[in-house]
């Protein structure tokens, strides 16, 4: 009996061993089955995660068209926006015009500025504002604004619109010439709207235009004399020769050749014919040599004379 026993418990011992060996060979089984499954499924998952991510990264055709979509809008919101801050000073410029263009001159933009200060002149018709706008244009050489204004301010009854008389010009001029930074220039403020007007004219002249000399030599005349002094009207008309090549000079020279030796010419109201004969070879010397001259390789220039002419006769030894 106790024999059985003994056998009975080996067996079961045995059995038991056998249970435990084959679980820990089915549990050795599982892990080795798993660290397969991890060594062979591991470079899939990598793959699948490279092709997610690729998939998640736009292009470079993607980037490139978002690129375009950005700056396309940029522009655009660019474009409004310059659009509507021309939109606005347009319509500044056109309820405002006097104060635009103070504010245009301010900033440099000469020629607009001329531009408004006309147009306000010709709204108002005032002098003060006419004469702004000669200013501004004088500034600018807006030549032909100068001209409209000057015309405006010298003949006030030829110009629609204007709402002062010669007179009321000629004292606007006193009251500005009697303030004391002004007065200390060497000639007066209707004079200077004088020079600037004869200028405007006679620059942009296709030739010689005998009324534009005659009504700048005009503007010196006091009856028995005229007055040609360092800054003048009629000096203005030599100063466009030099500039304006279509002007002829012989014209000029011919003029003054009789201006030069009639002492009725004076240099100001009470002056003395000499020094109105300085200014006049001052200025005839400019024309010659910028409308005559040749110049050498140092600099130096030799106005070419002709021969037998009598004006250039009467001038060569003067002006040289």
């Amino acid at each position: 009996m106790d024999e059985k026993n003994a056998n009975g418990e080996i067996n079961a011992n045995e059995s038991v061993k056998q249970l435990s060996d084959g679980n820990a060979q089915s549990v050795e089984s599982e892990a080795e089955a798993r660290e397969f499954d991890v060594v062979t499924e591991k470079p899939a998952q990598r793959q699948e995660k490279k092709t997610k991510n690729a998939a998640k990264r736009p292009s470079g055709k993607q980037r490139s068209e978002t690129t375009q979509v950005v700056t396309k809008t940029a522009v655009r919101t660019l474009v409004v926006l310059v659009a509507a801050l021309i939109l606005i000073f347009a319509f500044y410029i056109l309820v405002f015009p006097a104060s635009s263009g103070s504010f245009c001159y301010t900033v440099g933009m000469k020629n607009t500025s001329a531009w408004l200060a006309s147009r306000a002149a010709k709204k108002s018709g005032e002098v003060d504002d006419y004469y702004t706008a000669f200013l501004r244009a004088v500034d600018a050489k807006n030549w032909s604004i100068v001209e409209r204004s000057g015309r405006a301010l010298l003949v006030p009854a030829e110009v629609d619109g204007t709402k002062f008389t010669s007179s009321d010009f000629t004292d606007f001029c006193d009251e500005l010439d009697d303030n004391e930074i002004l007065s200390e220039r060497d000639f007066s403020t209707k004079t200077y709207v004088q020079y600037n007007y004869i200028y405007s004219i006679a620059v942009r002249l296709d030739e010689n235009d005998e009324n534009i000399f005659n009504l700048a030599k005009s503007y010196i005349n006091s009856g028995s004399s005229y007055y040609y002094a360092g800054y003048n009207p009629l000096k203005a008309y030599i100063d466009a020769a030099v500039k304006n090549k279509k002007l002829e000079p012989n014209m000029i020279l011919d003029e003054f050749m009789d201006y030069y030796q009639n002492s009725s010419w004076r240099d100001e109201i009470g002056g003395d014919h000499a020094t109105a004969q300085r200014y006049m070879r001052q200025d005839l010397k400019r024309l010659v040599e910028a409308r005559m001259g040749e110049k050498d390789k140092q600099g130096n220039i030799t106005v070419v004379w002709e021969e037998g002419n009598e004006v250039h006769d009467f001038w060569k030894d003067k002006l040289n």
